[in-house]
């Protein structure tokens, strides 16, 4: 007689980012301390450093053997996170680093289909490094529109992210890039610390891409200081965010972003998941 699992009706699965583990070349250890620590999955980085880059040069059946890893370990790969478009910037002024930028972005998204993910974050970069000229959101946005046409023929989604800095700093341009583009294969993926950065009402923000979000992350921050903020120490509305999202009736898969490498990571990312999980069962996001 099968045995029928009572399913987990939870509306959000949390995650961890690669980033926040205890550092390891091993991908079996990587996705066992994910499974180890609770979470349900991980996002994998996809950073300007030669040695997350050539991830995407990967013979395919070693991409294929990541996604078994992960599943061999009980946890989910949530997404490729891409940064490398900082190095690489589609709106660069330069044609060589925009081809080179829209090279990643197509080999990002071979990438994530091949390891069982379903979506690539990109930053809202137009330009990172260089200088912005009038060119730089137009050409981020023609590159943008290649990759969304190839990310729909392949199932991957891609969801741009509200950065720290210049560009895609609040969720109403994120929401005009949208309605430009106008594509299903393209949604927000946004973060709530770099939305108390940028000094912007996170309610707002939110309301701006209702029922365009893919994905969250969330972050603490300070001001001045966009990263490794203790969860709880910062500026971070996420009392406010969680309100927005419980109105909006959002469902999806939050992703805890955290850079632990020069501390004790596991014990940073217990506490970091004790407080999101406590703010998600206060304001009636997880029962």
């Amino acid at each position: 007689m099968m045995v029928i699992k009572e399913m987990d009706m939870r509306s959000i699965s949390l995650g961890i980012y690669e980033k926040a583990l205890t550092p390891t070349q091993d991908w079996g250890e990587r996705f066992a301390q994910v499974n180890r620590l609770g979470f349900d999955f991980m996002d994998i980085s996809i950073d300007e450093r030669d040695e997350r880059l050539s991830r995407l040069f990967m013979e395919p059946d070693d991409v294929r053997a990541i996604g078994s890893e992960a599943v061999r370990n009980g946890v989910m790969i949530g997404g490729v996170c891409l940064s490398a478009h900082r190095r690489y910037a589609l709106g660069s002024p330069d044609p060589v680093k925009a081809a080179k930028g829209r090279e990643i972005l197509f080999r990002s998204i071979d990438f994530a289909k091949a390891v069982g993910s379903s979506l690539v974050q990109l930053a809202g970069y137009y330009t990172f490094y260089e200088p912005h000229d009038h060119g730089c959101r137009e050409r981020f946005l023609d590159n943008l529109r290649d990759g969304v046409r190839y990310a729909a023929r392949q199932g991957v989604m891609l969801g741009i992210e509200n950065v720290d800095g210049e560009d895609v700093t609040d969720l109403r341009e994120l929401r005009r890039i949208l309605d430009e583009i106008h594509s299903p294969w393209l949604q927000a993926y946004p973060d709530v610390g770099n939305s108390a950065f940028n000094l912007r009402d996170v309610r707002d923000d939110l309301r701006a891409v209702e029922g365009h979000i893919a994905a969250i992350h969330v972050k603490d921050v300070l001001p001045g200081r966009p990263r490794k903020v203790p969860f709880g120490q910062g500026i971070a509305d996420f009392g406010a965010a969680f309100m927005e999202l419980k109105t909006q009736r959002w469902s999806g898969r939050m992703m805890i972003e955290m850079w632990n490498e020069d501390v004790d990571a596991e014990h940073e990312c217990r506490v970091a998941k004790e407080f999101i999980e406590t703010k998600l069962k206060t304001y009636g996001l997880w029962d």
